[in-house]
């Protein structure tokens, strides 16, 4: 079902969960949850698979553990609030929202982002991208995600793009060099004279 307007769920004070709204798969307006104490998670809005039009505001549900329900949420047309959730310690569910890793300018959030005010892990746009589990598969300390080199654990940059990480390139600003044989400074590709550190150039050609 798809729900052209806004969607309130408000001042409840026996909801424990939002099961009841398993068949809405997209909301165009405003979605907010706000001051249901008993409400514990948010798992029925899962099948929500696209976009929230306007406002996402998760506030004031003192019980609220974890956003698992609003993980397949695509973007938000509005503000994003999450505020004052007193239980709330797993924000993962809106991680890609946020544009993790990198996060901000990455977010799929048009309007801004006020994350504060809930449980240790879920107070700020860092807190919460920084508690998203990465894999490090070469253990050099840089997980997976942010590596561009994640089975290399001698290389996690390429600030080239050359595909030679940043430690074994001899120019990690100039994607045309890698080597330099000689040492004298001008890279192998442009050197006329890549085993002679006396000669770089051979103007005639000889």
């Amino acid at each position: 079902t798809s729900l052209g307007g806004e969607l309130y769920i408000v001042n409840n004070a026996t909801l424990t969960n939002l099961d009841g709204l398993a068949n809405i798969t997209s909301v165009g307006g405003n979605l907010y949850i706000q001051d249901n104490p008993a409400l514990t998670n948010l798992d029925g809005l899962a099948s929500i698979t696209g976009s929230v039009g306007g406002e996402l505001r998760i506030y004031g549900n003192a019980a609220l553990t974890n956003l698992n329900g609003l993980a397949n949420i695509t973007s938000v047309g509005g503000t994003l609030w999450i505020e004052r959730n007193a239980a709330l310690t797993n924000c993962q569910g809106i991680a890609l929202l946020l544009g993790w890793p990198n996060g901000p300018p990455d977010d799929s959030v048009v309007g801004g982002i006020d994350i504060q005010n809930n449980s240790t892990g879920c107070n700020s746009v860092e807190q919460v991208l920084a508690s998203v589990p990465d894999t490090d598969t070469d253990g050099d300390g840089v997980g997976d995600t942010r590596d561009a080199f994640p089975l290399d654990p001698n290389e996690q940059v390429d600030t080239d793009g050359d595909g030679i990480g940043d430690n074994a390139d001899a120019f990690p600003n100039d994607a045309s060099e890698t080597k330099d044989t000689d040492g004298d400074g001008v890279g192998d590709n442009g050197d006329a004279f890549p085993n002679d550190a006396s000669e770089t150039a051979d103007s005639d050609g000889d």
